[in-house]
């Protein structure tokens, strides 16, 4: 195991200031498999690695749950600008305690290599789940959109402002109740409200594609309307199946659209709400735009849940005779049902009563054929009235 310095930044150790980290002049070693940093969160594997860093599996030798590290690249430890970033993102994160922003767990420095430990996250990108469904089923987007905007609802109640909402940042989980939602991550870009900005004005901060009107502008007080542009660009291509500005090819292009151009149309499916909600989020003038994510999802579209998908008819199945079909009257039901019985009788009766007459013959006495057709039709008489009692449940 490495050396462990002091911790530039603990959350489970709220005495120690922030402010106490300063860049590394050494130029440290690569974290690998099998290391223990701080003497607690062990390295198993690689998950995944970018220009700016890299993120490992890692385990908690204390309390034995997976987590996430997060580090910087060896060669970028001694550039201020960046070794601020990372500090800026560990800052904004301890900051939030929201189910809808990845957790914090701890930071330090580790032999000149600045380390985050973040709650690990079965999930998958937002971008990986719309390339699979696409175009997304509004309901589908709203459930995700509601996740994406409480968890920005509790930065913005910070002051923290995210600056690079897109789909590879919303990673798409299951929450307690089995549905779909979303994680916030990587706040790298973050901005708070009231410290001193970090971007020289002028600079375009964030992914383009998602970028708001005036972080293309390189305005200097970029808030939390810029985060609203980009989850509504963000919406509109989840219920249209594409970029809304695939056809541009230059980034030069796609600056002019951004500032000047609203977006296109959305297919003729989606409601007008949802038309109308994307209009607001995604204005040119972000003073028509809500306010913040508070604001944005109390005017988020209610969709009814999604229609079940169409399938063959089932055949049709007879009824058993003795049940009442849905809304009919009862009495109605009942007296057919006495008709047909007494019907029944009434044919067995004259059934009876011929096979009788042609057993007997013409030349029977009077009293016999009398008394014999009377025993027929008390039969019958029998028959229909015991139908009838036991069709009401009597003995």
């Amino acid at each position: 195991m490495g050396r462990v310095r002091e911790p530039w930044l603990t959350t489970e150790n709220p005495s120690v200031d922030p402010s106490q980290c300063t860049s590394p002049a050494m130029s440290p070693k690569r974290i690998q498999p099998r290391d223990v940093l701080h003497g607690r969160w062990r390295i198993e594997r690689l998950i995944g690695e970018g220009g700016m860093g890299y993120v490992m599996e890692g385990r908690d030798e204390f309390l034995g749950r997976r987590v996430a590290i997060k580090t910087m690249h060896q060669h970028l430890c001694d550039n201020p600008r960046i070794f601020e970033r990372f500090l800026r993102e560990a800052r904004a994160m301890a900051a939030i305690d929201h189910p809808n922003v990845v957790r914090i767990l701890d930071a330090f420095d580790w032999e000149g290599l600045p380390v985050m430990v973040m709650e690990h996250i079965d999930g998958e990108p937002l971008s990986a789940l719309a390339r699979r469904e696409r175009p997304m089923r509004p309901h589908r987007v709203g459930a995700l959109l509601r996740g994406a905007l409480r968890g920005l609802a509790a930065a913005h109640a910070h002051g923290i402002f995210h600056r690079d909402i897109k789909p590879d940042n919303l990673l798409v989980v299951i929450d307690a109740t089995g549905e779909s939602s979303i994680k916030i991550i990587d706040f790298g870009l973050a901005h708070v409200e009231g410290q001193e900005g970090h971007t020289r004005l002028g600079s375009a901060v964030g992914t383009l594609r998602y970028m708001s009107p005036e972080q293309v502008r390189g305005q200097g007080d970029i808030d939390a309307r810029a985060d609203l542009y980009s989850l509504g660009t963000l919406c509109w291509e989840l219920l249209a199946g594409r970029y809304p500005w695939k056809d541009v090819q230059d980034d030069l292009g796609l600056r002019e659209r951004i500032v000047t151009t609203p977006l296109p149309p959305l297919p003729p499916t989606i409601t007008s709400a949802w038309a109308l909600w994307i209009e607001r989020m995604t204005a040119k003038d972000r003073q028509e735009r809500p306010k913040d994510a508070a604001d944005a999802y109390q005017c988020l579209p209610q969709d009814a849940p999604d229609p079940a998908p169409l399938t063959a008819p089932n055949p049709t199945v007879a009824a058993p005779p003795d049940t009442l079909p849905s809304g009919a009257p009862r009495e109605r039901n009942i007296a057919h049902h006495a008709f047909q019985r007494w019907a029944a009788a009434a044919l067995s009766l004259a059934l009876l009563l011929a096979a009788t007459g042609s057993a007997l013959g013409d030349d029977a006495p009077l009293l016999t054929r009398t008394v014999t057709y009377s025993a027929c039709a008390i039969i019958a008489l029998e028959i229909a009235l015991g139908s009838l009692l036991r069709r009401k449940g009597r003995p």
